[in-house]
C-alpha cells in the first residue's frame, strides 16, 4: 500500500519500502511526503539480541535494522528498503516493548528520576547490499514520578509497544525534565538523516512532486 500525505507527494526513482509495522515510523515517514509501501519484516529480534549480547547497544541495534531491511530487500531487489530498530537502555539494561500494563509500570518505575538513552538505527538496502546506515542516540532524563502518576499515565497512553514504556508524541512528553535528541529518533525513525541519505543516493528529488 502506498503512503503519502494528502493527494500530493514525491515519487521516488524506484519503489521505496518501509520494513516495519510500527505506526510511529509510518507516521514519521508520511511527513516527508514521499510515496512508500509497507512490508514488515519477521525477524526474531530476541534471538539476535541474545546472540550479540555484550557487543554494545549501537552495534546490536544496527544489526537488527540491517536484518530487517535485508530480509525484505532480498524479496524485492529492485526497490530501496528502509530498515530501522530501536533499543532503550539504562546502564547495561535493555528495556524492550513492555507488552502488558504491568511491565510498563515496572519499566517506568525503574526509569523514574534517572537518565536513559534511546538508540535508533536506520539503514537503506538496495540490490543485495546495505548502501547506508546510521545510529542516532537520544538522551532523556525523567522526572521523579509517583506510583500513582505512573499508573495514571500508563492507563491513559497504553504504551505497550513502545521501548521504554512511553509515547513521546503523546502525554509521555510530560514525563521528562530534559531531552537531548530529536522526537523522530525517540519514536524510532530519524527523519532528517534518512532524507539526507535518500537525496545523496538520488532516490528522490523535489522535482518529482506530483498530484494524484
Amino acid at each position: 500500500m502506498t503512503k503519502s500525505k494528502g493527494t500530493t507527494g514525491i515519487k521516488p526513482t524506484k519503489p521505496l519500502i518501509l520494513a516495519s509495522k510500527s505506526e510511529a515510523r509510518e507516521k514519521i515517514l508520511q511527513k516527508s511526503g514521499i510515496f512508500f509501501s509497507i512490508k514488515p519484516s519477521s525477524i526474531d529480534e530476541s534471538k539476535i539480541k541474545k546472540k550479540f549480547k555484550g557487543i554494545g547497544f549501537d552495534k546490536i541495534v544496527k544489526k537488527l535494522a540491517i536484518k530487517k531491511a535485508s530480509q525484505i530487500g532480498k524479496l524485492y531487489p529492485e526497490t530501496y528498503v528502509i530498515g530501522a530498530d530501536q533499543i532503550c537502555s539504562l546502564g547495561k539494561e535493555i528495556f524492550d516493548k513492555p507488552k502488558t500494563l504491568k511491565n510498563a509500570i515496572k519499566q517506568l518505575s525503574k526509569l523514574s528520576g534517572k537518565t536513559h538513552k534511546q538508540h535508533t538505527a536506520i539503514c537503506l538496502y538496495h540490490q543485495k547490499r546495505i548502501i547506508w546506515s546510521q545510529v542516532e542516540i537520544a538522551t532523556l532524563t525523567m522526572h521523579k514520578l509517583t506510583k500513582n502518576e505512573i499508573i495514571k499515565y500508563v492507563k491513559y497512553d497504553e504504551p505497550l509497544n513502545s521501548c521504554g514504556s512511553y509515547k513521546i508524541e503523546s502525554l509521555g512528553f510530560h514525563l521528562f525534565s530534559k531531552i537531548e535528541g530529536s522526537n523522530d529518533t525517540i519514536q524510532g525513525l530519524p527523519l532528517i538523516p534518512l532524507l539526507q541519505a535518500l537525496k545523496k543516493h538520488k532516490i528522490y528529488s523535489l522535482e518529482k512532486i506530483k498530484s494524484i
